[in-house]
């Protein structure tokens, strides 16, 4: 637990700092409540290619780049209906094109909610912003390769559209969001503003009081962990002698209705990334750092009951030569010493 007291206080540490650059002001949080609440549908787009990737995606992934983003928009309307709580004018739908005419005709009456990737700079310390998902391929949520590409949940005034100065932000688990990735941002973000409301001069020991007086509902619950998040050396026949309270392995597909239900029998384990960059030489970057958050969330209501963090591991190279390091349990799985942290 102490673990995770020092590292909430450290996230809490990072979130108010921003609130002085307008993330996470009182006043923000206040006027987008008083919006409409547009909620972005993303919409296929020639360009919606991972450069990464380096291949047109018209060709032989057209087909399944349009059916996720069938799938993608099918899932925020339903997410949306059962999670958004913050603010009472109601939710609208409409594409980014929609959104960007609104903000061209300087319409102030909304808030704008949405997802976007983001990936590593090697020109200065941060990252790009793409106000948008791209195509990262089918294969994306399996490779998990956050190194150079990552997603955030954004909601922001229309007005700052386009710009990087969210109302607030969550980081999401998977590259292409799912309907559990859509919940859990939506909840981080109802229950953010619910404490920051409550108590605008929010401290680290009030959050890490609320953390701890928290942490005891995970005896009432079935904790989900996603099969496909399990990595490969480690025996998951240790989980019961590591983990006292009860659990169940499930596929992605459980996983993400359970969450997407709000199903107060369980609480899930979200791996969730944080990719930063430390500035070089000038305004090169010189080092890069992958590490994983997991976050152990009650379900009905998007609680979160605790926080893990991963030791640092692995190291490499990735974009213009930067030295990249991992988190031990890299790319973002369960191992043994983080199950054996959950009940700590």
């Amino acid at each position: 637990m102490k673990k995770s007291i020092l590292l909430l206080a450290a996230m809490c540490c990072a979130a108010l700092a921003s609130a002085q650059m307008g993330f996470g002001k009182i006043k923000d949080i206040e006027e987008m409540e008083g919006r409409k609440l547009i909620v972005m549908l993303e919409a296929p787009a020639k360009d919606a290619v991972n450069p990464f990737k380096k291949k047109d995606i018209r060709e032989e992934a057209r087909a399944d780049y349009e059916a996720y983003v069938e799938e993608y928009n099918a899932a925020l309307r339903e997410v949306a209906g059962k999670h958004w709580k913050t603010g009472n004018k109601g939710i609208v739908f409409k594409t980014r094109k929609q959104v960007e005419e609104l903000q061209k005709r300087k319409d102030r009456k909304y808030a704008v909610l949405y997802c976007t990737h983001r990936r590593p700079s090697g020109f200065r310390s941060g990252v790009a912003l793409y106000n948008r998902l791209i195509w990262a391929g089918s294969g994306a949520n399996q490779e998990r390769t956050h190194a150079s590409l990552f997603t955030e949940m954004r909601i922001t005034l229309i007005e700052k559209f386009g710009k990087d100065s969210p109302v607030y932000l969550a980081y999401l688990a998977n590259i292409m969001p799912e309907k559990s990735d859509l919940a859990y941002g939506m909840s981080v973000m109802n229950n953010y503003f619910q404490m920051r409301k409550a108590n605008p001069k929010l401290k680290f020991k009030d959050v890490a009081e609320a953390l701890a007086a928290n942490k005891p509902r995970l005896k009432e619950k079935t904790l989900l962990l996603r099969e496909d998040w399990i990595d490969e050396a480690f025996d998951t026949s240790q989980i019961s002698s590591l983990y006292p309270y009860a659990y169940s392995i499930v596929s992605a597909d459980a996983f993400n209705e359970a969450v997407a239900n709000a199903d107060a029998r369980y609480a899930y384990a979200m791996i969730v990334q944080k990719v930063s960059n430390s500035k070089g030489p000038g305004s090169i970057a010189s080092s890069q750092s992958v590490f994983y958050r997991h976050y152990l969330v009650d379900a009905a209501d998007g609680t979160v009951l605790d926080i893990i963090e991963s030791p640092g591991g692995k190291g490499g190279k990735g974009f213009l030569g930067i030295s990249i390091s991992f988190s031990k349990d890299a790319p973002g799985k369960y191992f043994d010493a983080g199950i054996a942290e959950y009940a700590d």
